[in-house]
């Protein structure tokens, strides 16, 4: 299946539309980086031994010009590692995404991996990694570990997390202590 465009419009306060984007690919949520500039988390679709599979990028849009700048690939990071289950859905789930000025680093969340990372804005390097493969934490408690969550917000020793869990529990905000290489 072909992934649509997606169309981005700007809005004045009188209702007017000021300007118009369309974006290949968008998965989900969006982030102002600084004025003029915002950041997508974007499918990256790729045929490996005959399936699709879809991980995620970080890309910036310059909205006076139209370019495009990708900061990070979950391929990078992942490969086409798409979970523990074999009939894992072959997406990396890229779902949330948020950035911090002062540190100059994205915070993106990937559902189907169970993973939150930090991404360098400038250089595309992984810092800090919560869940999915190669986490930087170990989880006090393994059934405390955030499952298919959304968004989240990192703060300097712990992370606060919408942890949607399976189809047959309640949603819950959990918040993480991360001491050097444990999540309680």
């Amino acid at each position: 299946d072909e992934v649509s465009p997606a169309d981005l419009g700007g809005l004045g306060w009188s209702g007017n539309e000021i300007g118009r984007h369309t974006i290949e690919h968008f998965s989900q949520d969006y982030v102002e980086v600084e004025p003029g500039i915002i950041a997508f988390l974007l499918y990256e679709p790729r045929d490996i031994d005959g399936v699709l599979t879809v991980g995620n990028t970080i890309t910036e849009l310059t909205l006076k010009t139209g370019e495009q700048r990708q900061v990070f690939s979950s391929y990078d990071l992942w490969g086409n590692y798409f979970g523990e289950e074999p009939d894992a859905e072959p997406w990396a789930g890229g779902n949330a995404i948020d950035f911090d000025a002062e540190s100059g680093t994205y915070g993106a969340g990937f559902r189907q991996l169970d993973a939150i990372i930090e991404v360098d804005r400038e250089s595309g390097e992984v810092g800090r990694q919560l869940g999915g493969p190669h986490s930087d934490f170990v989880f006090a408690d393994p059934a405390s570990a955030p499952h298919q969550h959304h968004q989240f917000q990192w703060f300097d020793d712990g992370i606060l997390v919408f942890d949607n869990r399976e189809s047959d529990e309640y949603s819950r905000v959990t918040e993480f202590s991360l001491t050097s290489a444990t999540a309680d």
